[in-house]
């Protein structure tokens, strides 16, 4: 009588566990991981990009081998690179057409009021001690001032300023950084073949094909070409998003914890065909000297590590 117990118990675990998901049921499930190892966005930026990654998602079991489900994947890798005095080369400037029309007013308006050229080239001014741009070519003044003068040399001096930072010109051959930061959002059809054991750990391969959107934004900072010795200075640009074809493989392992319900610990490798960022330029607003920063890449990949739950019912 106690062995056929024991007998009878020993079946029952075996087929309690011989599946992670039982056939015909349906699940939801949730991951959250690392994403590590994926492709660098640029030429510029050689740190290769890390950061969260997580999924949900909903499924059905075909059989007790074969289960299929549909995630939302999410994404934001980012990394940064220092590049040292004198390893770049050239320039990058962010133009902010609202800043520099203030700029342009300002100076015309001082122009013709002294009658002469008080500012020639204000992006190569430099602002003295007084407050007042004061350069070769930009003068201050001579003589006795009215206080519409002092005024508009006040004004343009601020628009100077406020262009200086609105519109900077960084020199990339002085020491600078260069921040990437993506996010990516996904749509994923996957595919799993479940090897039984007739224990608690059920071994999975998988694959998977679908969409990714993703977009990045590009931090550049570093020292301003001018007259004051170099001012510090940072360059945000954005790109525009992407939707291409996505595609990921993997392996884990389910850990039934309960019945119905399963530890997930997998590896994934990530590919997504053809996500050359793009930039997004503000209306009337340019960019120059980028091309270093563009994207190089149109296939990139990336490796994650995740840990999550499912729910079978």
């Amino acid at each position: 009588m106690k062995k056929l117990l024991l007998t009878t118990t020993i079946a029952a675990g075996i087929a309690f566990s011989a599946s992670a998901t039982e056939a015909g049921k349906m699940y939801v499930r949730g991951d959250v991981g690392y994403q590590f190892g994926a492709n660098k966005v640029t030429d510029a930026n050689n740190k290769r990009l890390n950061g969260f990654t997580g999924d949900v998602g909903f499924g059905y079991a075909i059989s007790d081998n074969i289960r299929t489900d549909l995630t939302v994947n999410f994404s934001n890798p980012s990394a940064k690179n220092e590049v040292k005095d004198g390893k770049g080369s050239g320039t990058v400037t962010y133009f902010n057409k609202k800043t520099d029309d203030a700029l342009k007013t300002a100076t015309t308006a001082l122009n013709a009021t002294t009658g002469t050229t008080v500012c020639s080239n204000p992006k190569e001014a430099s602002v003295s001690a007084k407050g007042v741009i004061t350069d070769a070519t930009c003068p201050a003044t001579s003589g006795a001032q009215t206080d519409a003068q002092i005024k508009l040399a006040k004004d343009q001096t601020d628009a100077f300023k406020a262009d200086l930072k609105a519109s900077p010109t960084i020199n990339l051959a002085k020491a600078y950084t260069i921040t990437v930061k993506t996010k990516n959002l996904g749509l994923m059809a996957n595919v799993y073949y479940d090897f039984t054991t007739g224990s608690a750990f059920t071994p999975y391969v998988m694959g998977g094909i679908g969409i990714n959107r993703s977009k990045a934004e590009f931090t550049v900072a570093g020292k301003q070409i001018d007259n004051n010795g170099g001012t510090d200075a940072v360059i945000k640009i954005k790109s525009q998003s992407k939707t291409v074809f996505a595609s990921q493989v993997g392996l884990g392992v389910g850990v039934e914890l309960a019945k119905d319900v399963v530890l997930d610990v997998g590896y994934k490798f990530a590919y997504n065909n053809g996500a050359k960022f793009k930039y997004k330029l503000p209306e009337g607003d340019l960019y120059n000297g980028l091309n270093e920063f563009e994207s190089s890449k149109s296939k990139l990949s990336s490796h994650s590590l995740t840990a999550g739950v499912r729910f079978a019912f």
